[in-house]
Protein backbone atom coordinates (compact mmCIF):
# COMPACT_ATOMS: atom_id res chain seq x y z
CA UNK A 1 0.00 0.00 0.00
CA UNK A 2 2.81 2.41 0.89
CA UNK A 3 4.69 1.34 -2.49
CA UNK A 4 1.29 2.24 -4.89
CA UNK A 5 0.89 5.53 -2.66
CA UNK A 6 4.79 6.53 -3.53
CA UNK A 7 4.04 5.92 -6.97
CA UNK A 8 1.29 7.67 -7.35
CA UNK A 9 3.02 10.48 -5.52
CA UNK A 10 5.46 10.21 -8.31
CA UNK A 11 3.18 10.14 -11.58
CA UNK A 12 1.94 13.38 -9.86
CA UNK A 13 4.65 14.58 -9.67
CA UNK A 14 6.09 13.84 -13.20
CA UNK A 15 2.60 14.84 -14.88
CA UNK A 16 2.93 18.69 -12.59
CA UNK A 17 6.34 18.57 -13.98
CA UNK A 18 5.15 17.76 -17.73
CA UNK A 19 2.47 20.85 -17.45
CA UNK A 20 5.09 22.82 -15.97
CA UNK A 21 7.82 22.66 -18.75
CA UNK A 22 4.61 22.81 -21.58
CA UNK A 23 3.46 26.09 -19.59
CA UNK A 24 7.11 27.33 -20.38
CA UNK A 25 7.12 26.52 -23.55
CA UNK A 26 4.11 28.08 -24.70
CA UNK A 27 4.64 31.65 -22.28
CA UNK A 28 8.46 31.58 -24.00
CA UNK A 29 6.34 31.44 -27.79
CA UNK A 30 4.00 34.24 -26.88
CA UNK A 31 6.70 36.33 -25.22
CA UNK A 32 9.29 35.97 -28.29
CA UNK A 33 5.77 36.98 -30.73
CA UNK A 34 5.44 40.07 -28.84
CA UNK A 35 8.63 41.30 -28.66
CA UNK A 36 9.26 40.42 -32.61
CA UNK A 37 6.29 42.86 -32.88
CA UNK A 38 7.45 45.31 -30.65
CA UNK A 39 11.10 44.85 -32.58
CA UNK A 40 9.09 45.44 -35.97
CA UNK A 41 7.13 48.58 -34.51
CA UNK A 42 10.54 50.16 -33.67
CA UNK A 43 12.25 49.44 -37.01
CA UNK A 44 9.37 51.26 -38.68
CA UNK A 45 9.74 54.15 -36.05
CA UNK A 46 13.53 54.18 -37.22
CA UNK A 47 12.40 54.30 -40.40
CA UNK A 48 10.01 57.10 -40.20
CA UNK A 49 12.92 58.86 -37.84
CA UNK A 50 15.34 58.71 -40.61
CA UNK A 51 13.74 58.97 -44.09
CA UNK A 52 14.78 62.24 -46.27
CA UNK A 53 10.97 64.02 -45.39
CA UNK A 54 11.42 63.74 -41.50
CA UNK A 55 15.50 63.98 -41.29
CA UNK A 56 16.88 67.37 -40.09
CA UNK A 57 20.90 68.04 -41.16
CA UNK A 58 21.66 70.70 -38.57
CA UNK A 59 23.39 73.70 -40.15
CA UNK A 60 27.22 74.08 -39.47
CA UNK A 61 28.10 76.86 -37.04
CA UNK A 62 30.79 78.77 -37.97
CA UNK A 63 33.93 79.55 -35.41
CA UNK A 64 34.19 83.03 -34.17
CA UNK A 65 37.80 82.97 -35.29
CA UNK A 66 39.84 81.71 -37.56
CA UNK A 67 43.78 80.44 -37.60
CA UNK A 68 46.35 81.05 -40.87
CA UNK A 69 49.82 80.99 -40.09
CA UNK A 70 49.65 81.03 -36.20
CA UNK A 71 47.42 84.68 -36.68
CA UNK A 72 43.65 84.98 -35.52
CA UNK A 73 41.07 86.41 -37.79
CA UNK A 74 37.57 87.38 -36.59
CA UNK A 75 35.28 85.35 -38.89
CA UNK A 76 33.42 89.26 -38.89
CA UNK A 77 35.35 90.70 -41.15
CA UNK A 78 34.64 92.37 -44.45
CA UNK A 79 38.30 93.02 -45.40
CA UNK A 80 41.60 90.54 -45.48
CA UNK A 81 44.79 91.08 -47.12
CA UNK A 82 46.98 88.27 -47.00
CA UNK A 83 49.32 89.51 -50.06
CA UNK A 84 52.49 88.11 -50.00
CA UNK A 85 52.66 85.84 -46.93
CA UNK A 86 53.72 82.24 -48.48
CA UNK A 87 50.43 80.64 -48.49
CA UNK A 88 49.58 76.87 -49.55
CA UNK A 89 46.41 75.13 -50.28
CA UNK A 90 46.22 74.09 -46.65
CA UNK A 91 47.07 77.28 -45.33
CA UNK A 92 43.81 78.85 -47.23
CA UNK A 93 41.22 76.18 -45.91
CA UNK A 94 39.93 78.06 -43.23
CA UNK A 95 38.62 81.02 -45.39
CA UNK A 96 35.81 78.83 -46.05
CA UNK A 97 34.23 80.72 -42.90
CA UNK A 98 34.88 83.80 -43.83
CA UNK A 99 31.55 84.58 -45.56
CA UNK A 100 31.02 87.96 -44.71
CA UNK A 101 34.00 89.56 -47.12
CA UNK A 102 34.32 91.71 -49.34
CA UNK A 103 37.42 92.32 -50.26
CA UNK A 104 39.95 89.59 -49.99
CA UNK A 105 43.63 89.84 -51.40
CA UNK A 106 45.59 86.68 -51.83
CA UNK A 107 48.43 87.74 -54.21
CA UNK A 108 52.26 86.61 -54.26
CA UNK A 109 50.92 82.90 -52.92
CA UNK A 110 51.61 79.59 -53.61
CA UNK A 111 47.88 78.72 -54.46
CA UNK A 112 46.45 76.32 -56.75
CA UNK A 113 43.53 75.28 -55.07
CA UNK A 114 40.99 77.76 -54.91
CA UNK A 115 37.49 75.53 -53.61
CA UNK A 116 37.93 76.81 -50.46
CA UNK A 117 36.37 80.33 -51.73
CA UNK A 118 33.67 79.44 -53.96
CA UNK A 119 31.11 79.91 -50.83
CA UNK A 120 32.37 83.77 -50.37
CA UNK A 121 29.35 84.89 -52.46
CA UNK A 122 29.64 88.43 -51.18
CA UNK A 123 33.20 89.56 -52.64
CA UNK A 124 33.49 92.55 -55.24
CA UNK A 125 37.43 92.69 -54.76
CA UNK A 126 39.58 88.99 -55.22
CA UNK A 127 43.19 89.42 -55.70
CA UNK A 128 44.86 86.38 -57.12
CA UNK A 129 47.83 87.56 -59.03
CA UNK A 130 51.32 85.59 -58.98
CA UNK A 131 50.14 82.16 -57.99
CA UNK A 132 50.17 78.78 -59.24
CA UNK A 133 46.53 78.59 -60.65
CA UNK A 134 45.01 76.57 -63.25
CA UNK A 135 41.66 75.89 -62.41
CA UNK A 136 39.32 78.72 -61.71
CA UNK A 137 36.02 77.09 -61.52
CA UNK A 138 35.23 77.49 -58.08
CA UNK A 139 35.01 81.71 -59.16
CA UNK A 140 31.93 81.07 -60.96
CA UNK A 141 29.46 81.83 -58.63
CA UNK A 142 30.72 84.36 -57.28
CA UNK A 143 28.53 86.84 -58.82
CA UNK A 144 29.02 90.07 -56.74
CA UNK A 145 33.03 90.43 -58.02
CA UNK A 146 33.29 93.60 -59.37
CA UNK A 147 36.73 93.27 -59.48
CA UNK A 148 39.38 90.25 -60.38
CA UNK A 149 43.08 90.24 -60.58
CA UNK A 150 44.21 86.72 -61.92
CA UNK A 151 47.47 87.67 -63.61
CA UNK A 152 50.78 86.78 -63.73
CA UNK A 153 49.54 82.79 -62.84
CA UNK A 154 51.41 82.00 -65.85
CA UNK A 155 49.00 78.66 -66.58
CA UNK A 156 45.21 79.92 -66.41
CA UNK A 157 43.68 78.85 -69.86
CA UNK A 158 40.62 78.18 -69.58
CA UNK A 159 38.37 81.35 -68.79
CA UNK A 160 34.81 80.09 -69.03
CA UNK A 161 34.16 80.46 -65.45
CA UNK A 162 33.92 83.94 -65.86
CA UNK A 163 31.33 83.93 -68.08
CA UNK A 164 28.66 84.71 -65.35
CA UNK A 165 30.65 87.73 -63.53
CA UNK A 166 28.83 89.63 -65.20
CA UNK A 167 28.89 92.85 -62.59
CA UNK A 168 32.64 92.58 -63.33
CA UNK A 169 33.86 96.09 -63.85
CA UNK A 170 37.74 95.38 -64.06
CA UNK A 171 39.59 92.01 -64.95
CA UNK A 172 42.93 91.87 -65.07
CA UNK A 173 44.55 88.62 -66.90
CA UNK A 174 47.74 89.25 -68.70
CA UNK A 175 50.93 86.87 -68.16
CA UNK A 176 48.76 83.46 -68.44
CA UNK A 177 47.78 80.83 -71.22
CA UNK A 178 44.63 81.97 -72.59
CA UNK A 179 43.87 81.57 -76.85
CA UNK A 180 40.20 81.54 -76.46
CA UNK A 181 38.51 84.83 -74.72
CA UNK A 182 34.82 83.97 -75.84
CA UNK A 183 33.90 83.92 -72.06
CA UNK A 184 34.32 87.61 -71.76
CA UNK A 185 31.80 88.67 -74.36
CA UNK A 186 29.08 89.21 -72.27
CA UNK A 187 30.42 90.83 -69.61
CA UNK A 188 29.43 94.56 -70.52
CA UNK A 189 29.93 96.09 -67.63
CA UNK A 190 33.91 96.13 -68.22
CA UNK A 191 35.87 99.22 -67.55
CA UNK A 192 39.22 97.74 -67.43
CA UNK A 193 40.56 94.21 -68.86
CA UNK A 194 44.21 93.49 -69.51
CA UNK A 195 44.72 90.57 -71.54
CA UNK A 196 48.07 91.25 -72.53
CA UNK A 197 50.85 88.33 -72.70
CA UNK A 198 48.74 85.39 -73.41
CA UNK A 199 48.12 83.43 -77.29
CA UNK A 200 45.07 85.44 -78.49
CA UNK A 201 44.81 86.09 -81.73
CA UNK A 202 40.95 86.42 -82.43
CA UNK A 203 39.44 89.30 -80.40
CA UNK A 204 35.86 89.37 -81.99
CA UNK A 205 34.59 88.85 -78.50
CA UNK A 206 35.38 91.95 -77.60
CA UNK A 207 33.50 94.09 -80.00
CA UNK A 208 30.41 94.47 -77.67
CA UNK A 209 32.11 95.71 -74.48
CA UNK A 210 31.46 99.28 -75.60
CA UNK A 211 31.83 100.26 -71.87
CA UNK A 212 35.33 99.63 -72.17
CA UNK A 213 38.04 102.53 -70.98
CA UNK A 214 41.33 100.85 -70.67
CA UNK A 215 42.30 97.53 -73.11
CA UNK A 216 45.71 95.96 -72.82
CA UNK A 217 46.27 93.36 -75.55
CA UNK A 218 50.04 93.90 -76.19
CA UNK A 219 52.38 90.67 -77.24
CA UNK A 220 49.91 88.45 -78.44
CA UNK A 221 49.31 86.80 -82.18
CA UNK A 222 46.80 89.97 -82.91
CA UNK A 223 46.66 90.95 -86.39
CA UNK A 224 42.74 92.01 -87.57
CA UNK A 225 41.64 94.69 -85.01
CA UNK A 226 38.31 95.78 -86.79
CA UNK A 227 36.70 94.27 -83.84
CA UNK A 228 38.12 97.63 -81.86
CA UNK A 229 36.24 99.96 -84.18
CA UNK A 230 33.11 100.04 -81.62
CA UNK A 231 35.13 100.71 -79.09
CA UNK A 232 34.56 104.32 -78.63
CA UNK A 233 34.71 104.90 -75.07
CA UNK A 234 38.44 103.74 -74.59
CA UNK A 235 40.82 106.19 -73.56
CA UNK A 236 44.04 103.63 -73.48
CA UNK A 237 44.81 100.97 -75.97
CA UNK A 238 48.16 98.87 -76.01
CA UNK A 239 48.19 96.62 -78.97
CA UNK A 240 52.01 96.64 -79.63
CA UNK A 241 54.01 93.29 -79.96
CA UNK A 242 51.61 91.81 -82.11
CA UNK A 243 51.04 91.41 -86.38
CA UNK A 244 49.10 93.99 -87.09
CA UNK A 245 49.01 96.44 -90.31
CA UNK A 246 46.06 97.93 -91.29
CA UNK A 247 45.08 100.88 -88.00
CA UNK A 248 41.83 101.68 -90.00
CA UNK A 249 39.69 100.30 -86.89
CA UNK A 250 41.22 103.15 -84.48
CA UNK A 251 39.95 105.63 -86.68
CA UNK A 252 37.21 106.36 -85.04
CA UNK A 253 38.43 105.81 -81.17
CA UNK A 254 38.60 109.26 -80.97
CA UNK A 255 38.38 109.49 -76.95
CA UNK A 256 42.22 107.94 -77.04
CA UNK A 257 44.58 109.28 -74.95
CA UNK A 258 47.45 106.90 -74.68
CA UNK A 259 48.05 104.24 -77.95
CA UNK A 260 50.66 101.71 -78.06
CA UNK A 261 51.69 100.56 -81.23
CA UNK A 262 54.99 100.14 -81.38
CA UNK A 263 56.59 96.40 -82.51
CA UNK A 264 54.05 95.69 -85.04
CA UNK A 265 54.06 95.58 -89.44
CA UNK A 266 52.84 99.11 -89.89
CA UNK A 267 53.75 101.56 -92.41
CA UNK A 268 50.39 103.32 -92.65
CA UNK A 269 49.75 105.69 -90.02
CA UNK A 270 47.22 108.13 -91.86
CA UNK A 271 44.29 106.27 -89.74
CA UNK A 272 46.02 107.85 -86.61
CA UNK A 273 44.97 111.47 -88.15
CA UNK A 274 41.62 112.32 -86.53
CA UNK A 275 42.85 111.16 -82.74
CA UNK A 276 43.28 114.95 -81.50
CA UNK A 277 43.02 113.79 -78.06
CA UNK A 278 45.86 111.54 -77.97
CA UNK A 279 48.76 112.87 -75.53
CA UNK A 280 51.32 109.21 -75.91
CA UNK A 281 52.47 107.19 -79.21
CA UNK A 282 54.17 104.85 -79.25
CA UNK A 283 55.82 103.38 -83.10
CA UNK A 284 59.21 102.24 -82.81
CA UNK A 285 59.92 99.06 -84.43
CA UNK A 286 57.27 99.64 -87.27
CA UNK A 287 58.43 100.79 -91.21
CA UNK A 288 56.84 104.01 -90.81
CA UNK A 289 58.51 106.56 -93.44
CA UNK A 290 55.43 109.31 -93.32
CA UNK A 291 55.25 110.78 -89.46
CA UNK A 292 53.06 113.64 -91.05
CA UNK A 293 49.55 111.94 -89.73
CA UNK A 294 50.55 111.95 -86.21
CA UNK A 295 52.43 116.06 -86.36
CA UNK A 296 49.58 116.83 -83.50
CA UNK A 297 50.73 114.38 -80.98
CA UNK A 298 53.88 115.63 -78.67
CA UNK A 299 54.91 113.09 -77.40
CA UNK A 300 55.41 109.86 -80.33
CA UNK A 301 57.97 107.36 -79.79
CA UNK A 302 60.16 106.27 -82.40
CA UNK A 303 59.33 109.27 -84.37
CA UNK A 304 62.84 110.46 -86.46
Amino acid sequence: MENQSNQTRQRRAAKKLKMGVIGFVLLAMMTAALTGCGESGGDADKILATSPATAATPAETPPDFITIKDEQYSTSLTELDLDSQDLSDADIEPLRHMTNLTSLILGGNNISDLSPLAGLTELTLLALNYNNINDISPLSGLTKLTELYLYNNFIISDISPLSELTGLTTLHLYNNNISNINPLSGLTSLISLDLAENNISDINSLSGLTGLTELWLEVNNISDISPLSKLTALTLLHLYSNNISDLNPLAELTALTELALHDNNISDISPLSGLTTLMELSLDDNNITNWLPVSHVEDVYGRP
